[in-house]
């Protein structure tokens, strides 16, 4: 019997994710994909005639909500973060625009095939979904809301499986993400009259090149799974609009309980690390002294550490080929660039199969 490992999407947060600080959904998506391409449990499929499966499928959902702020590890409040004018003076920590609440979808379709026994390609195709809710001191615009959606950046990523024996599995993958998402997102804004150029945080896309990559390590034992995963992305330039997002990288340690074939709780502990943007969009400045009207468009206010745990409940479903999976994510300690956002919890909903 010819055996396949099938890719198993894991859903968690920025990932990338993603529970992490303020994130465009470019990163979130980063978090969705590091699970896409994980080898995380050594479950092989054959088809019933005995046959290798050479393609797989998986769909992926995890939403992400972001309420309070932090600066470095501290927690800080929505009213610390708003400029108060005639009470306080305006800094470089305090903004006119303040974002309380951000919730980030993603819809994750990857759709993978199997070269060899151990060479296997994959494509992923994101629709993103995301809405802010803002407080601000100008007038008219003391509560608004902004939205935006669409198409994320595809990705083809290859894998190779490095070695396989009783004493683990070790594969590694690299690709490149084509920036077909939007950085061009538009909507109406306290900045000026009409539409205009919306945050980073609301962007759909990265806009530039970028290559991801990782290695991953899974053993199966008697009742149980375990492995550990590094993962990254490399940006590649600049993009149209004058800036990059932060290069990024995360290490995780997953188990998973294996003892019955129908339920398969697992943790996962993982660490996080994405740097600041480079360069900055100019249409979202403003003049004067200090020219960012909210921490989502100031290019300092991204990027830091974190360390995230998440839950997980796998459903093995016709002979384990194919699987649905559960999974709750939430932070134990970060380290933010701040004052940003930082990421309250992400559920996720994901499920695979191979043919």
């Amino acid at each position: 019997m010819i055996q396949r490992k099938i890719l198993v999407i894991a859903v968690s947060v920025y990932i990338a994710g993603p529970a992490h600080g303020q994130t465009v959904p470019a990163d979130l998506l980063d978090l969705s994909i590091e699970e896409l391409f994980a080898v995380h449990v050594d479950v092989f499929a054959t088809s019933s005639a005995g046959k290798s499966s050479r393609w797989s499928f998986a769909y992926n959902f995890q939403k992400s909500t972001f309420d309070d702020y932090y600066d470095g590890d501290s927690k800080v409040s929505n009213q610390d973060v708003l400029w108060n004018p005639g009470l306080e003076p305006r800094s470089s920590k305090n903004y006119p625009v303040v974002p309380t609440h951000i919730d980030q979808e993603v819809h994750a379709v990857r759709v993978g095939y199997s070269l060899t026994d151990a060479v296997s390609l994959s494509v992923v195709a994101p629709y993103i979904k995301q809405s802010t809710d803002h407080i601000s001191i100008v007038p008219g615009y003391d509560e608004f809301v902004i939205k935006s959606d669409g198409l994320g950046d595809i990705t083809i990523m290859g894998s190779y499986q490095l070695s396989k024996s009783d004493g683990g599995n070790w594969r590694a993958g690299f690709g490149l993400s084509i920036p077909t998402g939007s950085i061009d997102e538009k909507g109406d804004t306290p900045r000026a009259p009409g539409d205009q150029q919306l945050p980073y945080t609301m962007q759909l896309g990265s806009g530039t090149y970028d290559v991801p990559g990782f290695i991953s390590f899974a053993k199966k034992q008697a009742g149980y799974d375990w492995g550990s995963d590094l993962r990254g992305k490399l940006r590649l330039g600049e993009n149209d609009r004058d800036y990059t997002l932060g290069n990024n990288f995360s290490l995780s340690g997953w188990a998973r309980l294996t003892t019955l074939e129908w339920f398969q709780p697992s943790a996962h502990l993982s660490y996080w690390y994405s740097g600041k943007i480079n360069g900055m969009d100019s249409d979202l400045s403003v003049p004067g002294p200090y020219p960012y009207p909210a921490p989502v468009v100031d290019p300092d206010r991204f990027g830091g550490h974190q360390v995230d745990l998440k839950f997980g409940i796998r459903i093995p479903i016709q002979n384990r080929i194919q699987h649905v999976e559960l999974l709750y994510s939430v932070p134990l300690y970060r380290d933010l660039n701040g004052p940003q956002s930082g990421e309250k919890h992400t559920i996720g909903l994901s499920f695979s199969a191979a043919w």
